[in-house]
């Protein structure tokens, strides 16, 4: 079930996500919000943290990620 923010509420998060990025739109937000769902089924964001916790957890830098994959991959 997906929520939709009413005006009220997406212009209250628009003002919050201004503090962080002035000059941030309503349309921006909104485009975030209709693309949150495409990128979630592509398991981008599910790839992503992944990278991130293994650089926070065992200091592996994001190229060193991309490059064994790219050779587990020619080794498989």
């Amino acid at each position: 079930m997906e929520h939709e923010f009413s005006p009220e509420e997406l212009s209250q998060l628009v003002k919050a996500a201004q503090v962080a990025a002035p000059g941030f739109t309503q349309d921006e937000y909104q485009s975030l919000v209709d693309s949150q769902e495409k990128l979630g089924e592509s398991g981008f964001c599910d790839a992503t943290w992944a990278v991130v916790r293994l650089q926070e957890q065992k200091g592996i830098n994001c190229a060193d990620v991309l490059v064994s994959c790219v050779i587990n991959k020619l080794n498989n």
